[in-house]
């Protein structure tokens, strides 16, 4: 997560859509007082950020008068929501910037990231399909803790809680996982960040299988349930499942932030 409070924005940062690479990419635009939440120390030693930024867990309580009484943290991938009912007032009015990944790619991505300390990547096709529906079903639906909280799980597979609150797409800007470069020089226009675009470092990658299609790890049902999931996700970006690239584009106008 970042909060500039110099350009007045807040980056969400969804799991599996390269969001460190563009963190990497925003940090410099930061100034003194603004905040970064830490991501992991090697992708750290990449990220140039002026002195005064505060790149650390961000520390508060919950709001006067609601039941929860532990206290409150922003990391890596909080939502919005968790954001506001830390720090209220002093982000009221920022844009909200986000990003969205093909959710039918991105579920296999999730897969392969959160199955890396096994031997997935050497077994069978159909063993790993296989993995992949038991995969898809523990982790597509969300729980009450998830919408009571606010928290995004680690291994979840629809990401737009992290930016919609009340049933309203919050975020005014969302970073195509297909269109990186593209929206994130279109990004830095539309938040009005000064000085040429910063090179992408990408993180992360090499992790699936034998970089075969993606869609041969589903079924029917599979699909479906990735479906129903994200299905936010999916009407935002205009994407389907066998398309490669979303049909709309990355400024999100009100009558596609009105969501079900």
């Amino acid at each position: 997560m970042l909060i500039s409070h110099h350009h007045r924005f807040v980056f969400l940062k969804p799991r599996k859509t390269a969001g460190t690479t563009a963190e990497l990419a925003l940090s410099p635009f930061l100034h003194p007082g603004d905040l970064a939440t830490p991501i992991q120390a090697c992708e750290e030693a990449l990220r140039a950020v002026p002195t005064g930024v505060r790149v650390d867990t961000i520390h508060g309580h919950w709001p006067e008068g609601w039941p929860v009484g532990w206290p409150l943290r922003l990391r890596d991938h909080s939502t919005l929501a968790r954001a506001e009912a830390m720090m209220g007032r002093a982000i009221a009015g920022y844009r909200i910037v986000s990003m969205l990944r093909h959710p039918w790619d991105r579920a296999v991505s999730q897969f392969f990231w959160s199955m890396r300390h096994t031997d997935i990547r050497r077994r069978p096709s159909a063993a790993q399909a296989r993995a992949f529906r038991a995969f898809t079903r523990r982790w597509g639906p969300s729980g009450w803790r998830d919408r009571v909280l606010g928290r995004e799980r680690q291994r979840a597979l629809d990401n737009s809680g992290l930016y919609v609150t009340r049933g309203r797409c919050r975020a005014g800007f969302l970073i195509r996982f297909e269109h990186l470069a593209e929206d994130l020089a279109a990004l830095q226009g539309w938040l009005g960040l000064p000085g040429r675009p910063v090179p992408m470092v990408h993180t992360k990658g090499g992790l699936r299988g034998d970089g075969g299609d993606w869609r041969a790890l589903y079924d029917r049902a599979t699909r479906d349930l990735v479906a129903r999931a994200c299905a936010r996700e999916i009407a935002l970006g205009g994407y389907d499942f066998d398309t490669d690239t979303p049909r709309n584009g990355p400024v999100i106008t009100p009558s596609r932030g009105a969501m079900r």
